[in-house]
């Protein structure tokens, strides 16, 4: 994944839907030392009142109102695997967002 994509309306609610994430050890008890992949419908399934539909379709109007762009970020692993690469520093991250 690179390290920032422009995405349309539709790969925006997509992420959006899918909240993939990880577990990362350290933020989270009972892990091991490797990052554990994981979902959370909106990035907050477990405090969403409505079905994910019910805020994807939310999103798509208040999209279709404003038009704005849209871009994901991989706040992640670059340069291999756990154990090879390295997660992208906060530094990276911004100039990366400056740069946007």
């Amino acid at each position: 994944m690179p390290p920032i994509s422009k995405l349309t309306p539709d790969q925006a609610i997509y992420h959006f839907i899918s909240g993939y994430t990880s577990k990362i050890a350290g933020t989270e008890i009972g892990l091991g030392i490797e990052p554990e992949i994981t979902f959370s419908t909106c990035f907050g399934g477990p405090f969403m009142v409505h079905h994910p539909y019910d805020y994807a379709n939310l999103l798509k109007q208040k999209w279709s109102a404003t038009a704005p762009a849209a871009g994901l970020v991989n706040t992640g692993w670059t340069g291999g695997p756990f154990g090879v690469g390295k997660r992208i520093s906060i530094q990276h991250t911004r100039r990366l967002l400056n740069a946007a």
